[in-house]
């Protein structure tokens, strides 16, 4: 399932119609309408709004398992990344390393740390993926550091 599906699967899982979970994400039924056809870039902040507000891990959104893993999130808001940075240098990984891997210029990848820019979810998919980290983690949905058990590939 792509995006749009799990995003329509997990809406009808927690029985909540479009107007209500737009309701609660603070957007309009229009903009919900275009993210979840794909018409519009769904960010990590965006992600974990839906998260939170259906209670569904980020994992399953960003394809690492294909069943619904219920989460009792944190009460943090924008905290990626602060988790980012600090798991990238606990894990000794330069910035020029995880940059290339997600593909994105070093600048970039320095703005996303810093909370000036957010990643979209492909760049913080692979971001995951190169640190080895739950997303749940990185978003503040759960305090468990743990590994999705992959091993750093180069691209």
């Amino acid at each position: 399932m792509n995006f749009k599906e799990k995003l329509e699967h997990a809406r009808k899982y927690r029985k909540i119609s479009i107007t209500e979970l737009s309701y609660k994400l603070g957007i309009k039924q229009s903009s919900y309408s275009r993210f979840k056809n794909n018409n519009s870039t769904t960010n990590v902040i965006t992600l974990t709004k839906i998260c939170k507000t259906l209670l569904i891990s980020s994992e399953y959104f960003l394809d690492f398992t294909n069943t619904i893993k219920e989460i009792k999130p944190l009460n943090i808001d924008n905290y990626y990344n602060i988790r980012l940075k600090e798991t990238r240098e606990y894990e000794g990984i330069k910035i020029k390393e995880i940059a290339n891997y997600i593909g994105i210029s070093i600048q970039q990848y320095t703005r996303n740390e810093k909370g000036i820019n957010t990643m979209n979810l492909d760049h913080f998919k692979s971001a995951c993926e190169y640190l080895n980290v739950s997303p749940d983690y990185i978003l503040g949905l759960s305090n468990k550091k743990e590994n999705l058990n992959n091993k750093r590939r180069s691209k």
